[in-house]
């Protein structure tokens, strides 16, 4: 009973290290954050059960390994998946602390592909991949290089450019479809998200060329909208 006068428990709803639907707009945590700072007050213990899924978020794309680094959170589950294994082969995980983990014992859990071994080589082979060749710094220094490159362009068209690492949304005035219509024409695939978001998420190893070519074809499409 001692226990639960002087802490409270919270458990929270997977959440998504930063929503793709929102290109960029890194907000949940803050709000999390919050709701931390709001309970945890006084002489009492906040636990908080986090569990995390961030599919397209993960791997350096953000510029940094996981999204959720970059605000000191540590998860106590992490769902992983899609760039766990490079794009060629079908694989998912989850991540959890030793407590959780802890709490099954052998044949309590069972999957028909769990730990497949040519699943699991293939994607320490993408992990090490991602550290050996820095794309989390590659990431960081080609999307800030993106974004100041789609700023310089200062079209009216254009509200706002934000975003982290390699995950790159452009806030338009105009439906970002027709954007997209045009970059698409112009050999860049960027996708229209939440009707005047466009969502610019490259490669990871997308080096300086390719960036050039990525703002010139934003230039010359942007410049056909009326």
């Amino acid at each position: 009973m001692e226990r639960f006068q002087h802490s409270i428990e919270i458990g929270v709803p997977l959440l998504r290290s930063a929503s793709a639907g929102i290109s960029g707009a890194f907000d949940p945590w803050g709000r999390v954050l919050g709701i931390a700072d709001f309970y945890a007050d006084g002489d009492r213990t906040l636990t908080v059960q986090v569990p995390i899924g961030g599919v397209r978020t993960l791997y350096a794309r953000t510029g940094d390994l996981f999204a959720c680094d970059y605000d000191g959170i540590k998860a106590d589950i992490l769902v992983v998946g899609k760039a766990l294994a490079g794009g060629f082969y079908p694989v998912s995980a989850a991540l959890a602390n030793e407590p959780l983990m802890g709490l099954f014992r052998p044949g309590e859990h069972g999957s028909t592909f769990g730990g497949n071994p040519l699943g699991c080589a293939v994607a320490v082979a993408a992990l090490d991949v991602i550290a050996e060749e820095k794309l989390a710094s590659r990431a960081r220094y080609a999307g800030a290089k993106i974004m100041q490159g789609l700023r310089a362009i200062n079209s009216p068209l254009v509200e706002e450019v934000r975003g982290r690492g390699l995950l790159i949304g452009v806030q338009m005035k105009k439906p970002a479809r027709l954007l997209s219509d045009e970059l698409l024409e112009r050999g860049v695939a960027a996708k229209d998200t939440h009707d005047n978001v466009l969502r610019i998420a490259p490669p990871l190893v997308i080096d300086d060329e390719a960036i050039d070519f990525l703002l010139g074809a934003f230039r010359e499409a942007i410049a056909t909208i009326t």
